[in-house]
């Protein structure tokens, strides 16, 4: 975990102790293809990061009719 949040650029500013107490903090889930994980305009408490595969996501806006689509990994 520590390679691959220390590559992160949200996290490039902190010191190594401090991201260890992130990774202590951390809860590893695994989610199955196509469950919805957050939902756009919900209260968020809780702090995603993909470690492995990919996540879609989509954002409505006001400029567009069709949701803007991304993929993250």
């Amino acid at each position: 975990c520590l390679s691959v949040l220390s590559s992160v650029p949200l996290f490039s500013s902190i010191t190594r102790g401090e991201l260890e107490n992130i990774i202590d903090a951390l809860k590893m889930e695994r989610r199955p293809r196509g469950d919805i994980i957050i939902t756009q305009g919900e209260v968020g408490d809780h702090f995603y990061i993909v470690y492995e595969g990919q996540v879609m996501a989509s954002k409505v806006t006001e400029e567009s009719a069709d949701p803007v689509m991304m993929v993250h990994e």
